[in-house]
């Protein structure tokens, strides 16, 4: 009886964060996401409480006859997942190159629980340099420091060079894709 609570403890003390295929995970909770880890993974297995991640949008836009490959600057998103047993990430329609750069200059990440209700998230787009390859930018550590810069969607918390947060669980539910566990 005991382990069954404990069980049951545990499984209402995380919160499912739902990825959609076009977002790019790089930083959760200020450590580095490696991208084979995460690519193809469709959630994410969350303790309760403040968490924050740094994303990018990625999508294939019409350009006249051709279709160019369009990736977001870097977004950071700083949210509470309250008592939510499901969030999901919901980025806005992008759907022309237009709509791409008005969404880097202006993300609108909306975050939202089960019923679909809006939960309350801070952002802002996270500062790179934007001159240097995409393999050479650390997200890790440019998030250590806008979480010291005192910015409107820094965490300190999240400065600390400790091991990746114990609980956290990537899961592969497309059908192509083997059910893994990483903790």
């Amino acid at each position: 009886m005991m382990f069954v609570l404990l069980l049951l403890s545990a499984a209402t003390s995380a919160t499912t964060l739902h990825l959609p295929g076009d977002i790019e995970l790089l930083v959760l909770d200020g450590k580095r996401i490696s991208p084979s880890l995460v690519r193809g993974a469709e959630q994410i297995e969350l303790n309760k409480g403040i968490h924050q991640i740094v994303l990018r949008v990625e999508r294939n836009l019409p350009h006249g006859n051709l279709r160019v490959h369009y990736l977001s600057a870097p977004v950071i998103l700083t949210f509470s997942t309250g008592s939510a047993r499901h969030v999901s990430i919901q980025p806005p329609q992008i759907n022309s190159l237009a709509e791409a750069r008005y969404f880097d200059e202006h993300p609108g990440i909306t975050l939202t629980d089960e019923p679909g209700q809006p939960l309350p998230v801070t952002q802002d787009i996270l500062p790179v340099d934007n001159r240097l390859p995409a393999d050479a930018i650390n997200y890790e550590q440019l998030t250590r420091q806008y979480n010291l810069s005192g910015k409107i969607a820094s965490q300190p918390r999240f400065t600390r060079a400790t091991q990746p947060s114990p609980g956290v669980r990537f899961s592969w539910l497309r059908p192509d894709r083997i059910h893994q566990t990483i903790q």
